[in-house]
């Protein structure tokens, strides 16, 4: 019962725009209660998943709509993908890439704990050590997307050898990582000139 009440009051007030609006930026845990989700968040299928929640029947109705739709990022990407693998086919080569492009989201999330944006985001170095972390996340969303969907882990496994053992491979490598350092300098100052003109999108 408290979870639906809890639904309902949190949908009521992102309706009245009561509360916070989500700014992108990292919240404590009394931030996330306060914070309103764009409204297509309160849909049936969310609200489903947190009626269900089987934690929140050990531990008590403990936790907000709002704060669990902060909380579950990583199990819902968890279940997503591996539901998108299994549905296309059993096969281990997508169920490999459905858990490797969860997997990879630990780094980022790991990384937003240690170096927070309200703590950090005002150093010179913390934009280049962002796009540092956006290049190593492009190159394992790839590498997961071709085991999934072109040369399997024996393909890639190969691909990593020449790239790393190999001259050839490491220039290649390199001249990559410069381009795509400079093109996530370019994403984070298109972010930045969309919030100057007060535009917030959690992307």
């Amino acid at each position: 019962m408290l979870r639906l009440i809890a639904f309902n009051m949190d949908y009521y007030w992102a309706c009245n725009r009561i509360g916070t609006t989500d700014k992108g930026a990292d919240l404590n845990h009394k931030e996330r209660n306060s914070t309103y989700h764009p409204l297509e968040m309160y849909n049936y299928m969310n609200y489903v998943a947190y009626i269900l929640y089987p934690p929140l029947y050990l531990a008590g109705p403990i936790m907000t709509y709002n704060d669990f739709l902060w909380q579950n990022v990583l199990l819902n990407t968890l279940l997503v993908f591996t539901f998108v693998a299994l549905w296309h086919d059993l096969s281990f080569k997508l169920l490999t890439w459905g858990w490797l492009i969860s997997l990879f989201f630990l780094p980022e999330i790991l990384a937003r704990y240690l170096l927070p944006p309200r703590k950090y985001g005002d150093k010179w170095w913390y934009r280049h050590i962002c796009a540092v972390g956006a290049v190593g996340n492009m190159l394992m969303l790839t590498a997961a997307n071709l085991v999934g969907f072109a040369v399997g882990t024996e393909g890639v496994s190969y691909m990593l050898t020449r790239m790393f053992l190999d001259w050839d491979g490491i220039r290649f490598i390199s001249v990559s990582c410069i381009c795509l350092f400079v093109g996530a300098q370019l994403m984070f100052e298109y972010r930045e000139e969309e919030m100057r003109k007060g535009i917030y999108r959690r992307c």
